[in-house]
């Protein structure tokens, strides 16, 4: 919108006429009538004027006339003022806007390439299994003649394997525990168990693939971050 068509809608808001909105401003109509036709340039005087009779100030101004428009104007103090803080508020604004886009930027790619890396990974998991406790004085191997948990129950379940395997002296005490690691902890670790040392010999190492939500999720995170990083430069370039 150009200056002179701004202060044609105030007065039409108004509902003066144009011989009555000069006698309300204190100029010639006929001025008034170039003022409102873009044919004349408001001096700093009947600029005053002007906000005076129709009631506005520059940040009405500065919405609704275009830039252009203001810089024909910008030999009225006011004007010039303006234009100068909007600059300086447009800047500040376009330098947020570019940080948002950067940071958004570096978080999304870097989300993105981790969903990359993981999509192929394999997460390994080690199962550790302990047959019992030994007392002070045993060795911590006691129980490695005896079978593992899996070998145990199917030996409970043949007659001739199962009355054999009791007449071994430690079956009363196979007490059988299992340990998942997600890291490996060597062939075999000792931990204390009320006065006792129970040993966890490595049983399996299982390699699976990654979780696919964690995949999925960094892609579409990513993904949204890099569109979000896109959109904040484009809005930096228009202030």
């Amino acid at each position: 919108m150009t200056f002179g068509e701004f202060i044609k809608t105030r007065r039409e808001a108004k509902n003066w006429t144009q011989p009555e909105a000069s006698a309300q401003i204190g100029i010639e109509q006929s001025y008034l009538s170039k003022l409102e036709n873009n044919k004349a340039i408001p001096s700093p005087e009947s600029f005053d004027k002007l906000m005076q009779a129709y009631e506005f100030d520059m940040a009405a101004i500065g919405r609704q006339v275009t830039d252009a428009e203001l810089q024909k104007l910008k030999d009225i103090a006011q004007v010039r003022d303006f234009i100068v803080s909007h600059k300086k508020r447009s800047e500040r604004a376009r330098r947020s806007w570019l940080l948002v886009g950067l940071l958004a930027l570096m978080v999304g790619s870097a989300l993105t390439a981790y969903g990359i890396v993981i999509k192929d990974a394999r997460v390994s998991t080690y199962l550790y299994e302990s047959k019992g406790l030994t007392k002070e004085g045993e060795p911590p191997y006691l129980f490695a003649e005896m079978p593992d948990y899996r070998t145990f129950t199917e030996f409970m379940k043949a007659k001739m394997l199962r009355e054999e395997l009791k007449q071994n002296p430690l079956f009363p005490r196979l007490d059988f525990k299992q340990v998942y690691s997600p890291r490996y902890l060597g062939e075999y670790y000792d931990v204390g168990e009320e006065g006792q040392l129970r040993r966890f010999a490595l049983v399996r190492r299982d390699h699976t693939a990654a979780a696919p939500v964690a995949f999925y999720m960094s892609i579409s995170l990513g993904a949204m971050l890099l569109a979000g990083a896109m959109g904040a430069f484009f809005v930096s370039r228009r202030w």
